[in-house]
């Protein structure tokens, strides 16, 4: 049981570091929750997290500010919403 409920419609996903890593992009959450800690054991860092942010960014046609810590994939996708909503 988790204590938090959420719907969730789709993901934006590096496909490059999927790539270079040789993992496959999850298609569940168990899948998702392993390849999170995956990319957790290999070390994936910050300036990982900025290029996610790049991406992002041209993806969806809009800079997002960093106002806030960013450590994780997670700390970027909760900003990113939350700009959005705006």
């Amino acid at each position: 049981w988790l204590p938090m409920c959420a719907e969730v419609d789709g993901y934006i996903a590096n496909l490059d570091l999927f790539r270079q890593y040789g993992i496959p992009l999850p298609t569940n959450y168990g899948e998702f929750a392993d390849v999170c800690r995956r990319f957790e054991e290999l070390g994936i860092d910050s300036l990982d997290t900025m290029d996610v942010l790049i991406k992002i960014e041209a993806e969806v046609g809009h800079e997002i500010e960093l106002q806030e810590k960013v450590e994780t994939v997670a700390d970027l996708v909760a900003v990113v919403e939350k700009q959005l909503q705006e």
